[in-house]
């Protein structure tokens, strides 16, 4: 994946340390009732593979909106996207879902499970999806899920699972096509908290397993100190939690509580 042209399939070999996502001077702007109102202001950001990166801030500060513009989700109304070099600004759509299908996963806070299809079904569709064959696409699945320690829940529907199997299904699904960048929306923001930490847990340990570079948008300080590296939002730019930032984060009054919980 060194060029625009091989978006197009998938040729990635993975290894820890290597810049994955490069977000740089983006902006978006949203337009409501005739006056401007700017989420994102100039915001640059750099996430490896091997490490999750963790998105903290209130609602409304623009966490989500980075994640979906960092996936390809949202369009950035100025600023640059680059997926391991290459510039994903302005792709087609059709580039976009190949990108999406073999370069990416996604989590959200809702699992967004199909309910009339079953756990091995619902991981199975991804690949299917990127055109696997079902044979395939099913021993690959039981694999995924396997890892996530729910072989013998394959073949029951959502319904049947409890909220933490369902999510870590969800999981499953989202890493089943191995992309090399995982994107992770309040993935544990249903689950009570000893149900949380397992599965961030299984998270950590399949960002680790697989050189993935995962970005967590969370609102919840205990969850994001998991994390390699904790960036909070302020003024709609992502300010890493370190020590050159700690008196910019200390003086401001939206980030000066939160910081408390990092230092």
């Amino acid at each position: 994946m060194n060029n625009k042209n091989n978006l197009n399939k998938k040729n990635y070999k993975k290894q820890s340390g290597k810049l994955i996502l490069q977000l740089k001077n983006v902006c978006k702007t949203f337009i409501q009732g005739g006056n401007k109102l700017e989420v994102l202001k100039n915001a640059n950001l750099d996430a490896y593979s091997g490490e999750i990166v963790a998105l903290i801030g209130p609602s409304g500060s623009g966490k989500s909106t980075l994640l979906h513009i960092a996936g390809l989700l949202d369009k950035q109304s100025s600023g640059n996207i680059f997926i391991d070099g290459n510039d994903c600004s302005a792709l087609s759509d059709s580039v976009k879902d190949n990108v999406h299908k073999y370069y990416m996963g996604f989590v959200y806070q809702t699992n967004n499970l199909m309910n009339d299809f079953t756990a091995l079904e619902n991981v199975m569709m991804p690949l299917l999806i990127a055109g696997e064959k079902k044979k395939n696409a099913s021993v690959i699945a039981k694999d995924v899920i396997n890892m996530m320690k729910l072989s013998n829940r394959e073949n029951h529907f959502p319904m049947q699972l409890s909220g933490g199997q369902q999510q870590r299904i969800a999981i499953a699904r989202a890493i089943v096509n191995d992309p090399v960048l995982l994107l992770a929306d309040e993935p544990t923001g249903n689950l009570d908290p000893a149900t949380s930490d397992e599965v961030f847990q299984q998270l950590v340990d399949i960002v680790k397993n697989k050189n993935l570079c995962c970005i967590l948008a969370t609102h919840n300080p205990s969850l994001a100190k998991k994390a390699n590296r904790v960036f909070i939002m302020l003024r709609g730019c992502p300010v890493e939690v370190n020590n050159d930032n700690l008196k910019l984060l200390k003086a401001d009054p939206e980030t000066k509580e939160l910081i408390k919980h990092f230092i």
